[in-house]
């Protein structure tokens, strides 16, 4: 390494050390450059499409959109203020930087927001895992008790993590040290919710190229929608983090700084995809299922015999009644139509409306 007469005073670990908590930081600005024109787009696009009779169904995500902004705000503005008070306000602290760093305690506010922030953006994500494993044949509790689990041991373990913060450094063995078991759940999750939702999506590429062709389901089942709606963004960046954090590496702290950010993209992009109508929804199976039926269908009209229908005058109008199903009024002036409803066709023949009722049954159905 050259001799730099104007470098500081430091070990060379020192001065990586300090090194990574600016490039982090430059990083962290990226990244949330990021969230702020994701929170605008996914806001104005929700925004756009709420009106009374889908508010309930639009304002959770609309809330979610504005908690994530204000949260990962929050974050950047207090990771921020950090790096002022080590490197300009601080800047003759025995050490440098870096000493400073790991011998105060951490701002609690900054801290506070990245942890409930990433508590937020976990339940999301367990939200469209159960919702692309809606229609599996595994039982749902199968399905739901497993994540929550993990995650209800996430948010202890946060909570045990901001104490900790607010003490000492997550750098410092001091006492026990909550950052890697935190981490490392909040990981091993993300990674069990990002495996089992890509898993879910190949699964139902492959049936649905298998009988409609590879040019159907790419919106739902593409590499690009199976990355944004299992995080795999967050969970590869979290692997970014959490080995050189294991193993005490200067490294670390360039993902750390940056990872709430991340996070805060990742579902971002999930809720952007929801609000352009492009995610998997609750009936989206169930449209391939129907559309794979229909190819199988042979050549001329389907015809298949339905309930049976029967007909009731009353002064000028008559009723159509079909079991399991709501009646329909059908105004009449004249003459009515009475006939066989098959799925696809119906078949009407012209009667008068002052025929007598008890004679329709024996009438035939003729193609009109």
């Amino acid at each position: 390494m050259t001799f730099n007469p104007w470098g500081p005073n430091e070990p060379a670990a020192t001065v990586l050390a300090e090194e990574a908590w600016l490039q982090g930081a430059m990083l962290q600005n990226v990244f949330y450059g990021m969230v702020v024109v994701l929170s605008f787009q996914c806001f104005s696009m929700l925004l756009e499409q709420t009106n009374r009779t889908n508010f309930k169904a639009k304002a959770p995500l609309l809330a979610v959109v504005a908690v994530i902004f204000i949260l990962d705000t929050f974050h950047t503005g207090f990771d921020s203020k950090d790096v002022q008070l080590r490197f300009i306000e601080n800047r003759n602290f025995p050490g440098g930087p870096s000493a400073f760093e790991n011998h105060t305690a951490h701002d609690s506010f900054g801290n506070v927001s990245y942890v409930i922030l990433q508590w937020l953006c976990d339940a999301l994500l367990i939200w469209r895992y159960v919702m692309i494993y809606k229609e599996c044949v595994i039982p749902r509790w199968l399905i739901i008790v497993p994540p929550v689990v993990v995650c209800l041991a996430s948010c202890a373990m946060g909570v045990m993590f901001i104490i900790s913060l607010s003490e000492s450094s997550p750098l410092v063995a001091s006492g026990p040290d909550w950052a890697i078991p935190y981490f490392s759940i909040s990981l091993g999750l993300n990674i069990l919710i990002t495996t089992a939702i890509v898993g879910r999506l190949l699964l139902i590429r492959h049936r649905i190229t298998s009988v409609l062709g590879s040019k159907h389901g790419s919106q739902y089942t593409s590499i690009a929608a199976m990355l944004v709606e299992s995080a795999s963004m967050y969970s590869a960046f979290s692997i970014f983090f959490i080995v050189p954090f294991a193993i005490n590496s200067s490294i670390s702290v360039i993902p750390l700084q940056t990872i709430g950010q991340v996070q805060g993209c990742a579902t971002l992009l999930i809720v952007h995809r929801v609000a352009s109508g492009k995610a998997w929804s609750s009936n989206t199976q169930t449209i391939f299922t129907h559309t794979s039926a229909t190819r199988h269908i042979p050549r001329g009209i389907q015809l298949n015999r339905v309930d049976p229908i029967a007909f009731e005058f009353e002064s000028g109008t008559a009723t159509l009644s079909r079991a399991n199903s709501a009646s329909h009024r059908i105004n009449l002036e004249h003459k009515s139509s009475v006939g066989t409803m098959l799925e696809g066709v119906t078949i009407i023949k012209d009667v008068h409306t002052d025929a007598d009722a008890s004679s329709f049954g024996a009438e035939s159905c003729d193609r009109k």
